[in-house]
């Protein structure tokens, strides 16, 4: 099942509306407000969680090199400010992909 979501599944934001009206992918500012807010995990950290979810993905939500560059170099950098780092983390992934990483 998990070699579903990394090489099949790559629905459009077209195909999420028909199966869920209302469906918006998440706005950054949103992310990097709750992750300010509440959330455990360092930004290092979700950074390598995200880099391991990403790494094998054939679809849409595949990391670009650049991508996966600037993701090691924030897992190598634990050390970072909270809000410097979030903001980093949000801004190297694209919605979609933070999406899929998920909370």
């Amino acid at each position: 099942m998990l070699s579903y979501f990394k090489t099949k599944y790559d629905p459009s934001i077209e195909d999420m509306k028909k199966a869920f009206p209302d469906f918006e992918y998440t706005k950054k500012e949103v992310w990097l407000e709750s992750f300010l807010n509440d959330y455990v995990l360092t930004p290092s950290k979700m950074a390598g969680f995200a880099y391991k979810k990403l790494d094998k993905v054939t679809t849409s939500y595949l990391l670009s090199d650049n991508q996966r560059v600037q993701l090691k170099e924030l897992i190598d950098n634990d050390k970072i400010e909270k809000k410097v780092g979030w903001e980093t983390y949000c801004n190297i992934l694209t919605t979609k992909q933070i999406d899929y990483v998920g909370y």
